[in-house]
């Protein structure tokens, strides 16, 4: 699951996923992880301009 503040901010979590989907993987695997993702954005479109992450890769521990 996956959030943003505003839809903006969704769509740029989405982008981060589409784009670093290997990287992401190779850090957690499938496990669970928090993190927290900076989007800067077109205003007249609301499209992401640059998505970066703001915070390291937190590993959730099982339940």
């Amino acid at each position: 699951m996956f959030t943003g503040i505003h839809p903006p901010g969704s769509l740029g979590a989405v982008h981060l996923i589409c784009t670093q989907i290997s990287e992401l993987y190779a850090q957690v695997g499938t496990g669970n992880f928090s993190v927290l993702v900076g989007t800067q954005y077109e205003p007249g479109t609301n499209e992401p301009r640059q998505v970066e992450l703001l915070t390291p890769l937190y590993q959730l521990e099982e339940a």
